[in-house]
C-alpha cells in the first residue's frame, strides 16, 4: 500500500491536519525501518502482533514520552482501519 493512498484518506476522508498527517507517515516509516534492522524485510500490512508490540517497547525504551507512544498506536490504528477498510486485509 502506497503511503500516498493513506496520506489523501488521511487528509481528505478523515480531515486530519497536515501536521497530523506528516507524524502519522513518520511513524509508519519508523515503525517500517525498526521491522527492517531488527526482523529482517517485513510488510507493514501482515506484521504479527509481537513486532508491533516490540516496536513500542522499545519506544518507550529509547526515551519517548507516553503522549508519543500513544500517537504512534493512533497512526497504527488509523493505517490498519485504513488497509481494512480499502480490502487490503
Amino acid at each position: 500500500m502506497s503511503p500516498e493512498a493513506f496520506s489523501k484518506y488521511l487528509a481528505f476522508e478523515r480531515q486530519y491536519s497536515d501536521h497530523t498527517v506528516k507524524a502519522y507517515l513518520r511513524d509508519l516509516r519508523s515503525l517500517e525501518s525498526y521491522c527492517n534492522l531488527e526482523h529482517g524485510d517485513a510488510s507493514l500490512n501482515t506484521l504479527p502482533y509481537t513486532i508491533i508490540r516490540s516496536w513500542i517497547i522499545s519506544c518507550l525504551e529509547g526515551g519517548c514520552s507516553n503522549r508519543t507512544v500513544n500517537r504512534k498506536i493512533a497512526s497504527l490504528k488509523a493505517y490498519y482501519k485504513f488497509l481494512l477498510r480499502k480490502g487490503y486485509i
